[in-house]
């Protein structure tokens, strides 16, 4: 008799449990069914902004010309490229002040991130080795096909590489 109270209550909670998912499934799966957006589908944009003592902010703007929503979570992948399109110096840093959030762009909507870029003049040639970027590399967070954007009149930078060289640029992950 123990037995069978058991089976009928792990029934009835099975069911309840059941009918609570179908409930709960839509939303959830709703928000697990925006596909990540995808490099071909969105336009960027680099456009400065502030400066600030010791440097520069720019905007970059993320654009969806997709023909669905779609979202973006984390940090794009910048790196600076000389007049060849050949890299200089390290990649952009992550800018930890704006948290990641998962942010959904609906179609023509734009989202941004912001990249700093410290004043490398600050820096002697044997630490930095300036030169001038005509481009930058921008990879959407999570992506392997970047966006090469044209920096109108060129961005000083850091040539150096080396492990001890500073990390002149920081990009904040995307926000609405």
């Amino acid at each position: 008799m123990q037995r069978r109270k058991l089976r009928i209550l792990a029934s009835a909670l099975g069911a309840a449990g059941l009918a609570a998912g179908c409930l709960l499934a839509p939303a959830a799966a709703s928000a697990a069914a925006t596909p990540r957006c995808l490099s071909e589908n969105l336009r960027v944009r680099f456009i400065r902004d502030n400066g600030y003592a010791g440097g520069y902010v720019y905007d970059v703007l993320w654009q969806n010309e997709g023909t669905s929503v779609c979202t973006l979570t984390g940090y794009p992948g910048t790196s600076a490229l000389g007049s060849l399109k050949r890299v200089l110096g390290k990649p952009a840093g992550r800018d930890v002040v704006y948290p990641v959030t998962t942010v959904t762009i609906p179609t023509g909507g734009i989202v941004v991130s912001f990249l700093r870029i410290t004043d490398v003049a600050a820096y002697s040639k044997a630490v930095c080795n300036q030169a001038l970027a005509s481009f930058l590399r921008i990879y959407p967070p999570g992506a392997f096909l970047p966006d090469v954007i044209n920096t109108a009149g060129g961005i000083q930078v850091c040539r150096n590489a080396r492990a001890s060289a500073p990390v002149y640029m920081a990009t904040s992950p995307v926000v609405p």
